[in-house]
């Protein structure tokens, strides 16, 4: 059986165990990936790190079902005090005020992810990859959409000034993000070989 399919199989078979199994690991993977953190204070007051990734790549190991907790998960936990958040901080007074939209938008970044792979990934390598590279695009932009809405709506930013300092500078960084997991998603097959 494929990693995939049986992942996604899994909390059907076994229960709440093994999907909390799963999501953990999956709240793990993105503890990890937030820790590459880069600065580009010049360019936007928002850091970059490695959380665009654990979305894309959860959404498309995990699925739908999976995705969306692994990443509430880590969300929560980091919400309450432990050390998951970038740089190993936690709690909401440790993340900078320009992250807050981003955060919201993993969550339905990860379920569209899982979504529209589990739609239209096909059997063999490049339909899965043409795939995952239209749901990590369509992922991505939830989260960039996101991010500008908070940027806007909550920190009172002008359109242009969020669209200049919260989307355009991540853009060529997260492509290759989208095309790093489409890489990854697409090395598991869905159906048994």
């Amino acid at each position: 059986m494929a990693l995939y399919t049986h992942i996604a199989t899994l909390p059907r078979q076994r229960g709440l165990a093994m999907t909390l199994l799963f999501t953990t690991a999956g709240a793990l993977l993105f503890v990890l990936l937030t820790q590459v953190k880069l600065s580009l204070m010049p360019l936007t007051p928002v850091p970059f790190t490695g959380s665009v990734l654990a979305v894309l790549l959860l959404g498309g190991l995990l699925g739908p079902r999976l995705a969306p907790a692994a990443v509430a998960q880590y969300l929560v936990l980091g919400l309450v005090g432990l050390p998951v958040f970038a740089g190993f901080t936690g709690g909401i007074g440790s993340l900078p005020v320009f992250t807050g939209g981003y955060l919201l938008a993993f969550v339905p970044a990860a379920l569209l992810y899982g979504a529209l792979y589990d739609r239209f990934a096909g059997g063999a390598y490049a339909p899965r990859a043409a795939a995952a590279l239209a749901a990590g695009a369509a992922a991505v932009l939830v989260i960039h959409l996101g991010g500008w809405a908070w940027l806007v709506g909550v920190l009172h930013y002008p359109p242009g000034a969020a669209l200049a300092q919260g989307v355009l500078p991540f853009i060529p960084i997260d492509a290759g993000k989208v095309v790093l997991a489409a890489a990854t998603v697409a090395l598991w097959p869905r159906k048994a070989c």
